[in-house]
């Protein structure tokens, strides 16, 4: 084993992300390379070296350039690998906003064909979907990421014991000033004349228990 196979394989189990070794095996063996999961393993420990045209192979397979392969840089290679997860998950999420409202438009036709007197409680309740739209599921998201904010500040604080700087000029820093300020606007005016028709309160709470319609 030679250090460039060591960090070849390092590089390798990173860029990899969700894929498992025998997801990996199995498109390169699509490709006609006659591996297995044992081959992922033995090369991402260091054991076996990746022959220039299964390197080719794999980047195309990954989505990633030569170079995030070849690289010496440890951090730089997680960097890259994550932010092509992030991407990923990010189109994974449009995606399941287009679902989520398909599935509302097809049960909305289905409510539209029952019959009027079968519309009892139960039903009634599956028609809040209706009314639940990717920006209503996004205040859900917020309000649950405003609940457990409390546990993401102790763990904040619990990094920056360990010698991570949280704090301005960070990147930690500035992840946690973009969700400080994110859960502060929580833009809910800008649902309100949405969800009006609906029925839909958007009021906010004063610190005295009454409410305040937003403007």
């Amino acid at each position: 084993m030679t250090t460039d196979d060591a960090q070849i394989g390092r590089n390798l189990a990173i860029l990899r992300g969700d894929r498992t070794q025998k997801e990996l095996a199995d498109a390169m063996r699509s490709r006609g390379f006659k591996w297995s999961q044992a081959t992922v393993w033995s090369i991402e420990k260091g054991e076996r070296p990746l022959r220039l045209g299964e390197a080719l192979a794999v980047t195309e397979i990954l989505g990633r350039p030569l170079d995030d392969l070849a690289g010496h840089n440890d951090s730089a290679a997680t960097a890259v690998a994550l932010s092509g997860q992030i991407e990923d998950a990010h189109e994974s999420i449009l995606n399941a906003f287009a679902r989520f409202d398909d599935l509302r438009g097809q049960l909305a036709i289905v409510l539209d064909h029952l019959p009027h007197d079968s519309m009892n409680e139960r039903i009634r309740r599956l028609s809040d979907w209706i009314e639940t739209t990717p920006f209503v599921v996004v205040e859900h998201y917020l309000d649950r990421v405003q609940a457990e904010r409390a546990k993401a500040t102790e763990a904040l604080s619990r990094l920056s014991d360990e010698g991570y700087a949280v704090q301005p000029g960070t990147w930690l820093g500035r992840l946690n000033e973009v969700e400080e300020s994110v859960l502060k606007a929580r833009p809910r005016a800008t649902y309100t004349a949405w969800a009006s028709p609906f029925g839909i309160d958007l009021r906010e709470e004063r610190p005295n228990g009454e409410s305040e319609a937003t403007p």
